[in-house]
């Protein structure tokens, strides 16, 4: 990049899955100055794209639509 005081890199929107960030040195004249650095990152995909959290969705509803039925019934019953 030519620019020596750069110490971060910013992806922004990167979509779920695995990626590998690698980063190497180089000198003014384009040569290696060492090895190269690899890390694993692992981006999760959001929590509403997750099972999971359907479920929860899901099993919320029954019960409320449930037990406002109930309720009414309930309700109606006693008055």
């Amino acid at each position: 990049m030519g620019v020596g005081d750069i110490t971060a890199a910013r992806y922004h929107k990167l979509r779920a899955g695995n990626y590998h960030f690698r980063a190497a040195g180089f000198d003014v004249f384009g040569n290696p100055t060492g090895p190269n650095a690899s890390v694993a990152v692992f981006v999760p995909p959001p929590f509403w794209r997750m099972s999971w959290f359907w479920t929860v969705i899901g099993t919320s509803m029954f019960v409320a639509i449930v037990g406002t039925g109930r309720y009414v019934s309930w309700h109606k019953m006693r008055g």
